[in-house]
């Protein structure tokens, strides 16, 4: 369900943006792809962070070593 959410999230988000630029109200500045370049990378940090915490989380207590 989040994989299928995040889709459509990403897609409806990409096609108001875009609709937002060409109607000119939306204007991509310097600035903005600074503040844009930040934001996407902590958020690939929290994601590899948050994978790690969830593999280490499974390993500590699902893992069978027989």
């Amino acid at each position: 369900v989040i994989c299928v959410g995040s889709f459509f999230t990403v897609t409806y988000g990409a096609a108001l943006i875009t609709t937002l630029i060409e109607q000119g109200l939306l204007f991509i500045t310097e600035g903005f792809l600074f503040v844009w370049g930040w934001v996407v990378l902590l958020s690939q940090c929290a994601a590899i962070y948050g994978a790690w915490v969830y593999e280490t989380q499974t390993l500590r207590s699902k893992i069978n070593l027989k």
